[in-house]
């Protein structure tokens, strides 16, 4: 009963610590255009990377699910899922993602895409830094791993 008693104790002492940074349970659509930059390592032409996605955040935590695709010299869908950590106006997450076209800095279709965005509340606003990889440097696999990058201004319709 004792450690029950202290592991509530320890629950809302959290909450209470956090409660100034408690987000709302929110649901919206974010529209994204982005243009390809070359950094670390990235060697891809210029290209640029369109999306639409689905994003649930609650507390501080968010899911996302998305498609869309690169338009330029060569053109290829992509769909991915992630999940991140939100804080006030910043966060940062990755999961992985598909892509319907492989190249040289992306040469595998199984892929991951890491996400780092700024909000500019109140407005419906943000820009952000996309990498795509297929992470080959920390878990090992075939293809090249260059990655392509892009910095994306975006929209975020919320319902």
């Amino acid at each position: 009963m004792k450690k029950y008693l202290l592991a509530l104790i320890g629950a809302v002492t959290l909450t209470q610590a956090f409660a100034d940074y408690a987000i709302t349970p929110a649901q919206q659509v974010d529209f994204t255009l982005g243009e390809s930059i070359p950094v670390f390592g990235s060697k891809s032409p210029s290209q640029t990377l369109g999306q639409v996605a689905y994003r649930y955040t609650a507390f501080w935590f968010y899911l996302e699910a998305g498609a869309g695709g690169w338009v330029g010299s060569r053109s290829s869908g992509i769909a991915n899922a992630e999940m991140g950590l939100n804080y006030k106006d910043f966060s940062i997450g990755t999961g992985p993602a598909y892509i319907t076209t492989t190249s040289s800095s992306l040469g595998t279709h199984r892929q991951f895409m890491s996400t780092a965005r700024w909000t500019f509340n109140p407005m419906p606003i943000y820009v952000e830094w996309n990498h795509v990889s297929n992470a080959r440097r920390v878990i090992g696999g075939p293809g090249p791993n260059a990655g392509e990058n892009f910095v994306a201004l975006g929209y975020a319709h919320a319902f």
